[in-house]
């Protein structure tokens, strides 16, 4: 008849269960969470500026809008100049559409920017 079977790993061998409950699972997420704000200003310290961090706890859309705030921070992007295109961005990063438009929405949602219909995004005079 054949090979025998292999054997199939015992999930709980490996600290998993079939039965695990939404407590422990919830459990395990609050501590990503919690590591996740600790450790965003290290993988932020050392992400390139062109490079996105596939394994930091911050999603791609707040490290490009993190990388932004930096650049109006040191004065690279001035009050009321456009903050770069979307196609600008796109190829800068190497990411989706959808995750500068998520970057741009944050960094206005954070006061950093602001839209004026048909014309842009432009870089917010926070000095008031």
């Amino acid at each position: 008849m054949g090979a025998p079977r292999a054997a199939r790993p015992q999930l709980a061998a490996v600290g998993y269960s079939s039965r695990s409950s939404r407590a422990d699972r919830r459990l395990r997420s609050s501590k990503a969470v919690s590591r996740t704000l600790t450790d965003a200003l290290f993988y932020l310290r050392r992400m390139p500026d062109d490079e996105i961090d596939y394994e930091s706890p911050l999603p791609p859309y707040r490290q490009i809008a993190d990388v932004v705030i930096g650049e109006i921070e040191r004065g690279e992007l001035r009050p009321n100049r456009p903050i770069p295109s979307e196609a600008t961005m796109i190829q800068r990063w190497g990411v989706a559409r959808d995750t500068v438009r998520r970057a741009v929405r944050y960094l206005r949602e954070q006061g950093y920017a602001y839209t004026v219909p048909q014309r842009g995004t432009y870089v917010a005079d926070r000095s008031e």
